[in-house]
């Protein structure tokens, strides 16, 4: 007596519309259709890991690239703070020359006498490090330059008796410096602002 044969389970009832005989791979015992689904399944999970694996791994890449341009950015914007209130510095000294009065009154304030060496001294630590390409280099060394010229300029007021017209010269020479790490500054502000649009910051 021969012995009978489990019945087959079609996908998508093959065996209804399959025009070229019983689709065998289509038409299996629970049996097989269960080694089938353990395959696919097995299959399915291992290459589920290795995309959770290659994700995890793209987004710790970025998450460390993201964190790096951060900590570079914050480090450009030092700089650009130090050169900004250096800027506001020098505007003082500019202002100050207006009239003998009021560059009396600034030669007086001991508050200008200790904070102007010391951001004189703070600039020039700054080096190529502190510029992240050689355009802002040129101009980070502009900025040293025009403010080196408007400490010695305050040093030698300072110092010195200053006839008006050699006053109104300076205030022009401290205008100009000024302007000149103003245009420094914001440069380096730009630079700041396309970085973190690029990337999304």
């Amino acid at each position: 007596m021969p012995t009978p044969q489990p019945p087959s389970y079609c996908l998508f009832w093959a065996h209804q519309w399959w025009p070229f005989g019983d689709p065998w791979w289509l038409c299996m015992d629970t049996q097989n259709w269960a080694a089938w689904v353990q395959a696919f399944g097995s299959i399915l999970a291992i290459l589920g890991s290795a995309w959770i694996g290659w994700w995890l791994h793209n987004l710790q890449v970025q998450t460390n690239r993201q964190n790096a341009i951060s900590a570079h950015l914050d480090d450009v914007r030092r700089t650009a703070n130090l050169l900004r209130s250096a800027a506001v510095k020098v505007r003082t000294m500019h202002k100050a020359t207006k009239s003998k009065e009021s560059l009396d009154r600034y030669n007086s304030e001991l508050v200008h006498q200790e904070h102007l060496p010391q951001m004189h001294k703070a600039i020039h630590f700054l080096t190529e490090d502190d510029a992240p390409t050689a355009d802002l280099l040129m101009q980070l060394i502009e900025a040293q330059e025009s403010f080196d010229v408007a400490y010695k300029l305050q040093r030698g007021q300072v110092i010195g008796t200053v006839l008006d017209h050699e006053r109104e010269s300076i205030q022009r020479r401290l205008l100009n410096e000024a302007d000149k790490m103003d245009a420094v500054v914001n440069a380096f502000d730009k630079y700041v602002k396309d970085v973190a649009s690029s990337v999304g910051l």
